[in-house]
């Protein structure tokens, strides 16, 4: 892969992890190196499969459109299909979990040649008859090993939904609800002397612990390339498309709209 761009000087090891955790890297980590990426004439194409690590309720469906829509094979949290009984959809994260506790290759086994992974986890609140009394299961945070091990060149992608008034991750409070049964892979939960963290400072906590532990992850392992996005951004569509071989920019948009975002403070 040629790269011909000067090292930009993002570093979130330099700045307040507060707000190192809550802003998207504007370049590409690839082969452990920082590199500013101009979406009108980038000369970097990543490789697939493209695997979202990030949270959901932060523009997965539509991540998954753009792609999609490009003619690419996608899978986003509902439908996979573990390849013991390919007749039965299962959610990814479901899926993933079943495979690494059988000793199976994760991506191959839930989704054979996909090109991308929207959402992978499983938040324990979907109706699908298979899923039934399943607990949440985020393999982005507790599989990367397993993930890596199947495929250490595989592109990794953050998305982020930042807003002038703070961290916009929550519409409804849905995505705290089924994100805190997870918080206990990051124990820091507790603030102050005997006082329990409240909703949002746990979210925050396990927001921050989550994207420190990815970077850190690609820094171990340069194999991987790292995207982050910011999903309010109006050109995240020319930035994915300028990286990707196929992909057409013009079929990003808002694919499943949640009323009423509720604002998480950065700090």
């Amino acid at each position: 892969m040629a790269i011909t761009q000067p090292k930009n000087h993002f570093d979130d090891t330099t700045i307040e992890k507060s707000e190192a955790c809550f802003t998207a890297n504007p370049n590409v980590i690839i082969n452990g190196t920082s590199i500013p990426i101009k979406t009108s004439n980038s000369t970097v194409t990543l490789p697939y499969p493209l695997i979202n690590l990030g949270f959901p309720k932060a523009a997965t469906a539509s991540i998954r459109q753009l792609f999609q829509h490009s003619g690419l094979k996608t899978v986003h949290y509902h439908d996979c299909f573990y390849s013991e009984n390919p007749r039965r959809k299962l959610p990814c994260g479901v899926c993933i979990k079943r495979a690494i506790e059988t000793n199976l290759p994760p991506l191959s086994t839930c989704g054979a040649n996909v090109s991308v992974w929207g959402q992978i986890d499983y938040s324990g609140n979907h109706n699908n008859p298979a899923a039934r009394g399943k607990k949440c299961y985020w393999p982005q945070v507790s599989a990367l090993d397993a993930i890596h091990e199947e495929d250490p060149r595989a592109t990794f992608l953050l998305n982020f939904r930042i807003s002038p008034g703070g961290l916009a991750v929550c519409p409804d409070g849905v995505t705290l609800s089924i994100a805190l049964p997870v918080v206990r892979f990051f124990p820091r939960v507790e603030e102050g002397k005997g006082q329990r963290s409240s909703l949002e400072e746990r979210y925050r906590a396990f927001f921050c612990e989550h994207v420190t532990r990815v970077r850190e992850f690609v820094r171990a392992h340069p194999s991987h390339a790292l995207v982050e996005v910011d999903i309010e951004d109006e050109y995240v569509g020319e930035r994915l498309a300028s990286l990707f071989e196929g992909v057409d920019s013009t079929r990003w948009g808002q694919a499943n709209k949640n009323a009423g975002v509720k604002k998480i403070p950065k700090t």
